[in-house]
Parts: C-alpha cells; structure tokens; sequence
C-alpha cells in the first residue's frame, strides 16, 4: 500500500505496519521528518559537512551491485573525491560504476565509516515516534545501480532525495521464498 505521511500517525503505523509487517510506501515521509527540505540536501550541502570523511565505495564493471564480492570491489575514499568521480563519469570511458553504499550516519554497531556531522539533520518522522532507530545510513549514487532481492536484518525506513528508486517490497511471511 502507499500512504501520505501526514495522514499517518504513530499509533497507526506501529499498528497497521510494524506489528503487522506489512511494507508501505510512505510519500512525504522525507518533509514529514523535520530534515531540512529535500531542496537543501545538495552535493554542496553534503560537501561541506562530509566532503572530508571518507565513505566504503562499492565498485563494478556493470551497475549490478549484487553484494557479490567476487565481482566487486570496496574501496574507502574521501567523500569529496567520491563526488568528483561522479561528475567526471560521464567523461570516462573505463565501464567502472561506483556505489557508495551504507555509510553510518548514525548507529554504534555499524561497522562503515562514521558520518556525526549528519546526525543533527536527521530526525525520526512523527509517524516513526516511539521507534528506536538502530542505525542511519547514507548511500549516494549515479543512479541505475540493481541489487539482488534481499532480506534486511532490521526494519527500514528509505528516504530517496533524488532521482527514483523501484522496490519489490514483500511481507515478512513470505521470506521463506526469496532466497
């Protein structure tokens, strides 16, 4: 189901989606939280908070990040140097594609770089109220990248700032079947 955030309320959402496991597309969820606005979260914005930290950055010959580690590599770079890569990958012609993928913002028991300068933008949504975030994670990309259907070992909340992103979203009791 897709529901508008601002018709959500905690309760409701505990009780119709966490409980139940039912996954939801929740639209405005991202202006329902109290971040800055979408519109502010720009590579500018990003590079003057993080620019110096570095970030896990996956990287593959094809835009299928299947965590495959046989077919890709990690490498830890600057978050600044990651940015710049992405402008210049139109200009490159080796068929490399880079992922920078789940980059802790928030969360003791992640083992990926730490981001604290981002943990003053993010706040749980009203709708998420009473919910104890585990862990924040930043993942930027060029767009296009494919993962494998999957099971996440926690609940997920998933605010896209831009572009779009496709999910296949399946209730928990059918996990049996994916893998």
């Amino acid at each position: 189901p897709q529901i508008e955030a601002e018709t959500l309320t905690a309760l409701s959402f505990q009780k119709n989606y966490v409980q139940t496991g039912i996954p939801v597309v929740i639209k405005g969820g991202f202006e329902a939280s109290q971040w800055r606005g979408a519109d502010e979260w720009t590579d500018d914005f990003l590079l003057n908070l993080i620019g110096d930290s570095t970030a896990v950055v996956e990287v593959s010959d094809s835009r299928n990040f299947y965590n495959d580690y046989n077919a890709i590599a990690q490498r830890t770079m600057p978050i600044r140097d990651y940015f710049e890569l992405l402008d210049s990958l139109e200009e490159k012609s080796d068929g490399k594609h880079y992922y920078m993928i789940q980059n802790s913002i928030y969360g003791v028991s992640n083992p990926r770089p730490y981001l604290p300068q981002l943990q003053t933008e993010a706040h749980n949504p009203p709708f998420a109220d009473g919910l104890s975030l585990e862990t924040i994670n930043l993942w930027v990309g060029a767009g296009g990248q494919v993962t494998r259907l999957h099971i996440d070992s926690k609940e997920n909340l998933m605010f896209l700032l831009q572009g779009e992103k496709e999910f296949t979203l399946f209730p928990f009791r059918f996990s049996e079947f994916v893998y």
